[in-house]
């Protein structure tokens, strides 16, 4: 009933069917909202789609890295909605005026706000190695290591883990990065409105052109954790956390193991998968209720 009073020119007495006579199936749907909305509402329609996209509403605020204050809050919740932003300067640094959307902060390169974010997500990436077992280096610039290249290049490799059983025991090269669907003047990027997470492959290959000696290294595998602003997460991104989720679960007994893979990614941080160790286990590694002696073991007792 809600979706049939959002959804404009949906008959009033519908009910929702999944058959060719229903109303609500999902062409109908998608071609009302593509009727009604803008490419740019579309793409971030699509962007805020997808595994784990709305963890940072959904995450419990048990401890203080997983909360957020009301104002941090409201404004991820104004920007889902599409909402008008809170008041900010007129104008950025490249001298293109600020939209009340908060489209050009988000991917106005010359804003300086794109490399402030990027902190908390290479943090996160150390932390989850960590917890997985790997011996973890950050920011590792290019020219301290053996891959002779110029002394003058300042590319720098934010996470250098080693130890995990991934990929055969690869050394893994983790790269971080938050994108948006839409670029600073408020249009969808290249092809984003055709196919989903458009984005995150286009920074994929981004990240490809800037570490090519990694993407052709036999010695090191390159990882690119994508994310896009309205939260959607890349395939990339998700396979390793499930792997790392599988590396930190060996401990588990062998009959928990599938129960801890699938419950750790849910029990950390908005950008962290993992919690902090802790001296007790966590529910989903708890050894099982005890069963009751059966006939014959009283008996014997």
């Amino acid at each position: 009933a809600s979706v049939a009073r959002a959804v404009p020119g949906c008959p009033a007495g519908s009910r929702r069917g999944r058959g060719p006579r229903g109303w609500l199936t999902r062409g109908w749907l998608l071609g009302r909202l593509e009727a009604a909305l803008d490419r740019a509402s579309l793409a971030l329609l699509s962007s805020q789609a997808g595994p784990r996209a709305a963890c940072v509403f959904t995450s419990r605020p048990t401890s203080p890295a997983r909360t957020l204050d009301s104002a941090c809050f409201r404004v991820l919740l104004l920007r889902r909605f599409r909402l008008p932003l809170p008041l900010v300067a007129a104008s950025c640094r490249c001298r293109r005026q600020h939209d009340v959307l908060g489209d050009d902060l988000a991917a106005c390169p010359r804003s300086g706000l794109l490399r402030s974010r990027s902190g908390p997500m290479e943090r996160a990436a150390a932390r989850v190695c960590r917890e997985a077992g790997a011996t973890v280096v950050t920011n590792a610039l290019l020219r301290d290591l053996n891959l002779h290249t110029d002394r003058a290049d300042d590319r720098r490799i934010e996470v250098i883990a080693n130890g995990l059983p991934l990929w055969g025991g690869a050394q893994l090269a983790v790269d971080t990065t938050l994108v948006s669907a839409l670029d600073s003047s408020g249009r969808p990027r290249r092809h984003q409105r055709r196919s989903q997470g458009a984005a995150l492959r286009l920074a994929r290959r981004s990240k490809e052109r800037t570490y090519p000696e990694l993407l052709r290294s036999p010695r090191c595998r390159l990882v690119v954790l994508a994310l896009e602003v309205a939260g959607r997460w890349s395939d990339e991104a998700a396979q390793f956390v499930r792997l790392l989720a599988r590396c930190r679960a060996r401990s588990a007994p062998a009959v928990l193991r599938n129960s801890c893979v699938a419950g750790l990614p849910h029990a950390g941080q908005p950008f962290s998968p993992f919690p902090q160790p802790v001296p007790s286990p966590p529910v989903c590694c708890a050894s099982p209720r005890p069963t009751r002696p059966t006939w014959t073991a009283r008996r014997r007792t």
